[in-house]
């Protein structure tokens, strides 16, 4: 891990949007090995900036709304799945909250299997 690379980075953005001069500044002196990292680590930024919501169908207003409410210093990013029987997944950073009939149903199948 390189912290130079890390906190330019950081650096990159001006009241929290990515600048694209700053970027096209960095990546104009440094080579191609650090240039990987550098895109590895503004991407983690991005990554840590928003929230992924997974749902069956479209939310309404009033949910969106409340969501919006959890995550205010976040993008929200809202996946239509239809596979999902019914209920939400979110996904922030690394952390994933999932209250699903698809999971449900995984997990009850799981748990007859052991007994089975």
């Amino acid at each position: 891990m390189n912290k130079k690379l890390k906190s330019l980075a950081a650096l990159s953005y001006e009241n929290g949007q990515l600048d694209p001069q700053t970027v096209d500044l960095i990546s104009s002196k440094i080579n191609r090995r650090e240039l990987k990292e550098y895109i590895r680590y503004l991407k983690q930024i991005e990554n840590a900036k928003q929230v992924m919501v997974t749902v069956p169908k479209q939310l309404e207003n009033k949910d969106k709304e409340m969501i919006r409410h959890l995550f205010p210093d976040k993008t929200i990013v809202y996946i239509n799945d239809p596979s999902m029987i019914s209920g939400i997944k979110i996904t922030s950073g690394d952390v994933e909250y999932e209250i699903s009939m698809n999971q449900i149903f995984h997990d009850i199948i799981n748990h007859i299997s052991r007994y089975d």
